[in-house]
């Protein structure tokens, strides 16, 4: 076999390896708020829906650019399945690998290019910020990008690379701030090899990337900036993580993090010890820094030097960053680390004339990456079938198991739309509305906080609930005509499909409000139940929804005594109105610390935040009153 037969049959060994662990098994992706607001943006372009001007919030308080939203577009508009994005992901991250063996085997060498994108490959972390929708994790490609036209640039002064490189640092950021990082590294080389530069042809490509930032500057200057975090509020010990994460994601350690703060104990009875192989790849990558950095600075070392800047710069600059870092953020050093490590693994090879030792040093390092290949399918088996509470969500595949349930329900009945019970009702904050707001996205929805409140419609409707001990829960089960529960993983709830047929018998709540009991927005309170506890009161206040609108809407319950003295309150957000439907039968739920046994209650309701009282109105709608009030039953 000759060297050009071994080099290709070695380059596409790499690529397979890659491939399968970024691109395998896609439903084994996590699918979480972050993942399904972004892609909700993406669907909304590809569908011609909307063009989004900015992306999902961020972890220091800014909307990200829309450029992530706008290249996750492109798959789903090719299908339109959340699969498509999450494998778009997972082919970029591959062409990554590609490209990282193009350009160590440009400047380094055949044999530190197939090293360099054999780490990459099986990196762990590299993996793992692979396989979901999340903007950062687009990033590897684009990185190389840079790299490659920096060197270009800088030391040989091509034009149409200043070009691309102006173009990929002004864009990199906006796929996810953290490439800010970048931005130093290119000006201080710049500055270095000046007389280089095509200027103006960098210069142009920055401008164009300015162009595509337009738009999130435009919804700023439109809805003005957010209330960021005080940066005196943030722990000083946040500022020393960046050296940690970046060191965490080279070796791969901590992988076991996804697992949660409970589970990785028995995770890790399942995966090999990787602490020599950590120590083996860092002390690689800190002898490939040591070689490059005893060698004397010129045009052709600039590459080597390059890289360990691509590879340092982040974490320093991060040390003064004046908010939390999270390991996502180093993201932006792939490949650097593997590039460096395979210098580092060249040079020994070097030293080992013998062949059996040559062959042995090989060994070690296919080695060494089939140790981390263990340990990764070892993970994502485990949290494939095992619950992981505080790390990694349910997998994509068994919400969309749910979600082939309603579409198949809503396709063999004549319900009109999907009522979305769990936790939380506002899919800008709470996660599971997010995470079926965006799987449901073209089928007709609302969203229900199990926790708040039951709704009852006069329409055939399926439900999807979230089975977590929620009051609503027996309410749904009651009403149901068929129910089918969809297992998750081990240790979590099940999730059901219901089916309710429209609302026909008369639901009296144990104690009835005497009329006038309308209010001004067309609520109508209807009455409500008591729930006896040792330790708490607890009851259900049932009324019918009134006129949609864009209010925001809260209950307030006064506790009296027979003197009237107030013994308890409790206020609650209301069932949204933006979510009204005409005929909706709405159950809240409230409870109170036990004080004694109150004689009546009153109920109302007001605007929040403005604290306006709706007022209680007669037939003719003249105002009567500012609550309803009943007598509170004897236990």
């Amino acid at each position: 076999m000759n060297n050009t037969t071994l080099e290709r049959l070695q380059v596409f060994t790499v690529l397979a390896i890659a491939a399968i662990l970024r691109m395998a098994y896609p439903g084994i992706t996590e699918f979480k708020a972050d993942e399904a607001r972004l892609y909700n943006l993406a669907y909304d372009l590809a569908s011609g829906d909307n063009i989004p001007l900015h992306g999902i919030g961020s972890s220091i308080g800014l909307p990200n650019f829309p450029l992530s939203a706008w290249l996750y577009a492109l798959p789903i508009w090719l299908w339109r399945h959340p699969y498509a994005p999450t494998l778009f992901t997972g082919l970029l991250n591959t062409l990554a690998v590609l490209a990282c063996w193009s350009f160590a085997r440009r400047y380094w060498g055949t044999r530190t290019a197939i090293i360099s994108a054999f780490f990459f490959a099986v990196s762990p972390w590299a993996v793992i910020f692979s396989r979901k929708i999340w903007a950062q994790n687009l990033l590897p490609l684009f990185v190389l990008g840079w790299a490659i036209t920096a060197v270009m640039t800088f030391a040989a002064g091509k034009r149409r690379a200043a070009l691309t490189h102006g173009l990929l640092l002004g864009c990199i950021p906006q796929i996810h701030f953290s490439g800010l990082a970048l931005l130093p590294i290119s000006a201080v080389t710049a500055l270095i090899c000046r007389r280089r530069v095509a200027w103006g042809w960098l210069i142009s490509g920055a401008a164009i990337s300015t162009a595509v930032a337009l738009p999130l500057a435009f919804h700023l200057g439109t809805h003005g900036l957010p209330a960021l975090p005080s940066i005196t509020a943030i722990p000083t010990q946040f500022l020393t993580d960046s050296m940690v994460y970046t060191w965490m994601l080279s070796a791969g350690i901590n992988i076991h993090a996804l697992a949660g703060s409970y589970a990785y104990i028995d995770y890790l009875q399942t995966a090999p010890d990787l602490s020599a192989v950590h120590w083996l790849w860092g002390g690689l990558i800190a002898f490939g820094c040591w070689r490059i950095i005893r060698t004397r600075y010129d045009r052709k070392t600039l590459p080597s030097l390059f890289v360990i800047a691509w590879l340092v710069a982040p974490a320093i600059l991060l040390l003064a960053i004046p908010f939390p870092v999270y390991p996502h953020y180093f993201i932006v050093t792939f490949p650097a680390q593997y590039i460096i490590a395979a210098l580092g693994a060249s040079a020994l090879l070097d030293k080992m004339t013998h062949p059996l030792h040559r062959a042995t040093g090989w060994g070690m390092l296919v080695a060494t990456g089939g140790m981390q290949v263990w340990a990764l399918i070892a993970l994502f088996q485990f949290l494939s079938i095992r619950a992981t509470p505080g790390g990694f969500g349910a997998p994509l595949a068994m919400k969309l198991t749910a979600v082939e349930s309603v579409r198949t329900a809503m396709h063999a009945g004549p319900a009109t739309e999907v009522m979305i019970v769990g936790s939380g009702n506002d899919p800008s904050v709470d996660q599971f509305p997010a995470v079926y707001d965006a799987l449901l996205h073209d089928t007709p929805h609302r969203f229900i906080d199990g926790s708040a409140s039951a709704v009852l419609t006069t329409t055939h409707v399926i439900v999807l609930l979230q089975t977590d001990k929620q009051p609503s829960h027996q309410h749904y089960v009651d009403w149901s005509n068929r129910v089918t529960s969809i297992p998750l993983r081990i240790g979590e709830d099940y999730l059901k499909v219901m089916e309710l047929p429209p609302l026909t018998t008369k639901i009296i709540p144990q104690t009835v409000f005497s009329p006038p009991n309308t209010l001004a927005n067309g609520v109508k309170l209807l009455g409500f139940n008591p729930i006896h506890t040792q330790d708490t009161l607890r009851w259900e206040l049932h009324w019918l929804a009134g006129i949609t609108a864009k209010e925001n809407y809260h209950f307030f319950n006064h506790l009296v005594d027979a003197t009237g003295e107030r013994v308890g309150q409790v206020d609650l957000a209301a069932f949204p109105a933006d979510q009204w439907r005409h005929g909706d039968r709405v159950i809240s739920f409230f409870s109170a610390p036990l004080t004694d046994r109150p004689e009546f209650i009153r109920v109302g309701m007001y605007t929040y935040p403005q604290i306006e009282n709706v007022p209680v109105v007669d037939g003719s709608g003249r105002v009567v009153g500012q609550d309803v009030t009943a007598q509170w039953p004897s236990p």
